[in-house]
């Protein structure tokens, strides 16, 4: 999103984000603030419609020993 809004041309902008992107701008927002002068987070989960049908396979991870750190290495940003 970051160097969307660069290549764009928008920085700093002001974004509004729903549901999964709320997840997505705040990481923009710890890793490149610079492109952003304000921002609107809000959440749309809610009950049973907690994550995307494509990643509920993810509430499991908790309960599966050693579950979350393979998570946080597949997910680990390369550098």
């Amino acid at each position: 999103m970051a160097e969307l809004i660069m290549a764009l041309e928008l920085a700093p902008a002001t974004i509004v984000s729903n549901d999964t992107g709320t997840a997505i701008m705040q990481l923009v927002l710890t890793r490149r603030p610079d492109t952003v002068a304000a921002a609107v987070l809000t959440s749309g989960d809610a009950y049973e419609h907690f994550l995307l049908p494509t990643l509920a396979t993810l509430k499991a991870l908790p309960y599966i020993p050693g579950g979350l750190q393979i998570l946080s290495r597949v997910m680990r940003h390369p550098t």
